[in-house]
């Protein structure tokens, strides 16, 4: 029993032991930066609890402690943060900055904003972009992506459509798109607002026309019976007068 006694205090002093060896370890390598008076160590392998004065307490293993020179990963990530943060206040403050495509130093002037990054400004020109969108809208992949959002079609089923109308307007026959889509010869694509179905590829001007009228089919009816009738009165009361007999 006392044997027993005797070995079961020599495994309590050696773990004592073994817990505050690895505690000055911690603190020789980390100093203030890693609090251990809540650590209780039982091996290499088995986490511990130890603390960051600055970002509170945190699980880690010991050969982790022992090895790495940073301890907290809060700390880790702001120190190793901290020279590009420096870097961008530097830019800040110069009022340019070098654009990540073309290396060139321009003007903050030169840079669209954004929120998406501390600097609050893009990594790319204005010139580059424009050159890249440029590019992109000519080999059709913003065409494509617009197309697919919009109306749920690919560019290569809007060209097929195109080639089946013979590469003309659906409703009017003719060649020329009108509207600020005629710089690119590119017709309008007409869908229904309820289900989302493609109709066709129209022209500025009827597209425009068949919207104005709410793409009602009784409303278009009733004018083309107003322009019908309209004409007919014309030709039957208004034919051979002068506009002075007109207008008395």
């Amino acid at each position: 029993m006392h044997k027993e006694d005797r070995g079961a205090r020599n495994r309590a002093g050696s773990a004592e032991e073994r817990q505050l060896k690895f505690i000055e370890r911690v603190k020789a390598r980390h100093g203030d930066k890693v609090d251990c008076s809540q650590t209780v160590f039982v091996n290499m392998s088995t986490s511990v609890s130890v603390s960051c004065p600055l970002h509170g307490p945190y699980q880690a293993k010991p050969r982790t402690l022992l090895e790495c020179g940073t301890g907290c990963m809060a700390c880790a990530k702001e120190a190793r943060l901290a020279p590009r943060a420096e870097r961008m206040q530097q830019m800040l403050r110069s009022g340019t900055k070098k654009c990540s495509k073309c290396r060139k130093i321009k003007p903050h002037s030169e840079f669209a904003k954004t929120k998406d990054k501390p600097s609050g400004i893009v990594s790319h020109c204005k010139s580059c972009v424009r050159s890249k969108n440029k590019k992109l809208w000519e080999d059709g992949a913003i065409r494509d992506t617009v197309y697919r959002r919009k109306y749920d079609i690919s560019l290569k089923q809007y060209d097929s459509l195109l080639e089946l109308q013979k590469g003309l307007c659906k409703i009017c026959g003719t060649k020329d798109p009108k509207g600020h889509g005629s710089k690119n010869g590119r017709f309008f694509v007409d869908h229904c607002h309820e289900t989302g179905m493609v109709r066709g590829l129209l022209c500025h001007h009827c597209n425009i026309g068949i919207g104005t009228f709410g793409d009602d089919p009784g409303k278009l009816a009733k004018a083309i019976e107003y322009l019908i009738q309209a004409g007919a009165i014309a030709d039957g009361c208004i034919a051979g007068s002068t506009r002075q007999d007109r207008n008395p």
